[in-house]
């Protein structure tokens, strides 16, 4: 048997090609677009059932979470325990997701049992209950968490960014009190499930090991097409400043600065991922180098690119001792002016373009991770070849791309800045 000689480091071979597996399309009897992405072998599937009913619809904050998560809390022949138990029988496992665009269902089934694991979720779909008991129970269990994550400066800060750079009113803000967790009704739930989940899903994503038979049982959902939603969403107020609060009893405070960004359809966004890597994208970012490595100021500093489906801004957020807080700004901008001023040297645009190219690679290990880069194709109207093009943008950008890129997206004097925790000099 040969030996591995450990002293001789693996071949290294470029990624050109990026090839996802074919998805089907069709539309089902029952008019529900429906998309299918096959590989047999391992006995699982993964159904999706993807609706409108993101933060954006809701009118009255926390009615599109709330709703979201109650449905599977109890139907119109089981109790929240007994629908628990019988998805438990199968093996099957049930997510519910909101964010502001969008909801998610997902099942992960058996493929010997996925058929009535979906008569289940199609029970759940039709004839959610939203008892007053069940509602109770969640809304103490939310008013707890929120009270005690608003002890943290990082949930703060993260608040404080988000009702600064979008403005308190604005959908994307998602600006929630202690007083709208009390105000959420069964009516407002009732309501907003009868508007954006009742017989008017998206789509449906199917991945894995499936069968013909799963669009015969996904057709016996009621759907009607869903209507036309007009959403004007305004622009973010985004006006620059520093902005901070208050929590003097806090050794750490939590600071997030941002600025508004192009979204994934824009020429630049590409290339714009390699301008974001290289200053706090990963572990071997300049951030996490001077901020962590030199000064110990942080455990962790990270700069990202936060897409949503009518804006794209970017942000970077750490935790400091409230002493470094000011320190810590000025390193920032620091490390911003040498990418705006200085080439980037041959070996750190390889380490980049090699872990951006890696990453891409991660997100299609594995056919259920294929099917989550599918739905952000439809979601957010992207061209089918968009990884291949992804890739080669990577293969192309230069330091002269990186450096006029990060002059005209990295303006410091747009940032929006906020803190949370002792505020001492910033």
């Amino acid at each position: 048997m040969k030996t591995l000689n450990r002293k001789i480091a693996p071949v290294f071979n470029p990624i050109k090609q990026i090839s996802m597996l074919p998805a089907a399309f069709k539309v089902l009897n029952n008019g529900l677009s429906c998309y299918t992405l096959t590989q047999t072998g391992s006995g699982i599937c993964k159904i999706e059932w993807v609706f409108n009913a993101g933060y954006v619809y809701q009118q009255k904050p926390l009615i599109a979470y709330f709703t979201n998560q109650l449905l599977e809390c109890g139907t119109a022949t089981k109790s929240n325990a007994e629908f628990n138990e019988a998805m438990d029988n199968f093996g099957s496992f049930l997510e519910l997701q909101c964010d502001q665009d969008i909801a998610v269902i997902t099942l992960y089934a058996l493929k010997k049992y996925i058929e009535p694991s979906i008569r289940l979720v199609h029970e759940m779909l039709q004839a959610p209950t939203f008892s007053e008991t069940e509602l109770e129970r969640f809304r103490n269990q939310h008013l707890q968490d929120y009270k005690i994550q608003s002890q943290k400066v990082h949930t703060q800060a993260r608040r404080l960014f988000l009702k600064s750079y979008f403005g308190e009113a604005h959908p994307y803000a998602a600006t929630v009190k202690e007083s709208d967790i009390y105000a959420v009704n069964s009516n407002d739930l009732k309501y907003f499930y009868n508007e954006f989940y009742k017989n008017s899903a998206l789509y449906v994503f199917v991945s894995g090991d499936v069968t013909d038979s799963v669009d015969h049982v996904l057709s016996e959902l009621n759907h009607v097409k869903q209507k036309a939603i007009p959403l004007e969403i305004t622009p973010p107020c985004a006006l620059p400043g520093t902005f901070w609060f208050e929590m003097p009893d806090k050794i750490q405070s939590a600071i997030r600065l941002g600025c508004a960004w192009v979204n994934r359809n824009h020429s630049d966004y590409f290339k714009l991922q390699f301008v974001n890597m290289i200053l706090g994208g990963y572990f071997g970012s300049r951030l996490m180098s001077n901020i962590r490595e030199d000064k110990g100021y942080t455990y962790g500093i990270g700069s990202s690119i936060v897409n949503y489906q009518n804006h794209a801004f970017f942000m970077i957020s750490t935790e400091v001792d409230a002493a470094n807080s000011k320190d810590t700004l000025y390193q920032i901008q620091l490390e911003i002016e040498r990418l705006q001023n200085e080439r980037v040297q041959d070996a750190e645009m390889e380490t980049v373009r090699n872990y951006l190219l890696g990453n891409i690679l991660r997100q299609m290990d594995g056919v259920f991770n294929q099917s989550e880069l599918y739905r952000l194709q439809i979601q957010y109207n992207l061209q089918s070849n968009y990884f291949q093009q992804y890739a080669d943008a990577l293969y192309e950008v230069t330091s002269n791309d990186i450096l006029k890129l990060a002059q005209q997206y990295l303006d410091v004097k747009r940032f929006v800045i906020c803190g949370a925790g002792k505020r001492i000099n910033v």
